[in-house]
């Protein structure tokens, strides 16, 4: 009797706390926030990293995800939780209604490096200084009154950069677009962001500053083993860390240079570009904790990569359709030549009437929209 009183309280005892356990956990499962489906095939530490590094490519992978679990699904890269949407309702909700949400970028080792230690207000994380410094440069540098000051430039450096391709057709008849297209929306920022120009006269100096800027765009699109698994950052694996601070130094040696160049004929110069601007600005004065001269070095880098990556990449996708659809390259002229005429180039005064042309930009950004995945 005694034996079967103790069996009959072992088993309330297991039971009342198999039930307390359970009510325990599911209480605080209700008060932890609800995430999005994740994929089951998570490995330990690296998460799904091996989703990404597959033999399909990331964007197809992340398709193949949104089929078989929705809209919206969450993945672990290390230990870092990443939302993944493939709707655009959902996303245009995202980037409108809850934009503040998600406005910051990841702190990445490229963009701490890169951004002057995020004094870079497009890498930055969103606050004061964030909104201070956009406000800077919509005025400054994106009204559409700066932009009509700045259009002789915009158009002189594409009739340079047109001269110069002519010049290069009569030696050698391949060209390589894609790079002769970057070498002109390069040379087109600099001009405005500094008063520079990239051309072969200037010699080696601006070469060396060009191969820089790709780098940037080459270690910002990189995966870094430090920026999923932090407790490897000092291990800096792969050697990419030390590579990106070289790069790093060539890009901010130019930076400082123009700088110094900037303050020593600032009383002498007629015209102005975004680095005398900001001097002005700014007046010497700290903003949020970063001083003026890296606050302008930030922002003219931002400016410069921005305009250059983006622009390289529609232009280059717009002429490698129009090839590939002769048809839509026919009638684009037609366009071209019965509304300008064909004795003078085309002028930004010309684009409003071109409505054709617009819609090959808008379809070339709507089929291949110039930032990475």
């Amino acid at each position: 009797m005694d034996s079967l009183a103790i069996l009959a309280l072992a088993i309330i005892l297991c039971l009342s706390y198999f039930t307390i356990t359970k009510t325990l956990r599911r209480s605080q499962s209700d008060n932890q926030p609800r995430y999005p489906p994740e994929p089951t095939s998570r490995w330990p530490v690296i998460g799904h990293l091996p989703v990404l590094a597959g033999p399909e490519l990331p964007h197809r992978a992340l398709a193949a995800l949104a089929d078989k679990y929705g809209a919206v699904f969450s993945l672990r890269l290390g230990i870092n939780r990443v939302l993944v949407v493939s709707s655009s309702e959902i996303a245009k909700e995202l980037f409108t209604t809850n934009d503040t949400a998600v406005i910051s970028r990841p702190a990445v080792t490229a963009s701490k490096l890169f951004s002057y230690n995020f004094a870079m207000f497009g890498l930055g994380p969103y606050g004061d200084y964030w909104r201070e410094m956009r406000k800077i440069t919509m005025i400054e540098l994106l009204s559409s009154r700066r932009m009509e000051l700045l259009r002789r430039f915009r158009e002189s450096e594409v009739r340079k950069s047109i001269n110069h391709l002519f010049k290069v057709i009569g030696d050698n008849p391949e060209i390589d677009l894609k790079k002769w297209i970057g070498d002109l929306s390069l040379n087109l920022m600099l001009r405005i962001i500094a008063g520079k120009s990239s051309s072969a006269s200037d010699g080696a100096v601006p070469l060396k500053f060009k191969t820089a800027v790709r780098e940037l765009f080459h270690y910002m699109g990189m995966f870094v083993v430090g920026d999923a698994l932090p407790f490897l950052g000092w291990m800096d694996i792969g050697g990419h860390q030390k590579e990106m601070k070289r790069a790093f130094r060539e890009l901010d040696g130019y930076l400082q240079e123009w700088l110094i160049e900037h303050k020593k004929n600032r009383a002498e110069k007629t015209e102005h570009d975004f680095m005398d601007v900001l001097l002005s600005v700014l007046d010497g004065e700290s903003l949020h904790g970063y001083d003026s001269d890296t606050i302008i070095k930030a922002t003219s880098l931002s400016m410069i990569a921005g305009g250059t990556d983006t622009s390289t990449v529609t232009v280059t996708w717009a002429i490698a359709l129009l090839l590939n659809n002769r048809h839509v390259l026919r009638k684009a002229q037609e366009e071209i030549d019965g509304g300008v005429s064909k004795e003078r180039a085309v002028t930004e005064g010309d684009i409003g009437k071109l409505v054709y042309l617009q819609s090959i930009v808008k379809e070339t950004m709507r089929m291949y929209p110039p930032a990475p995945l």
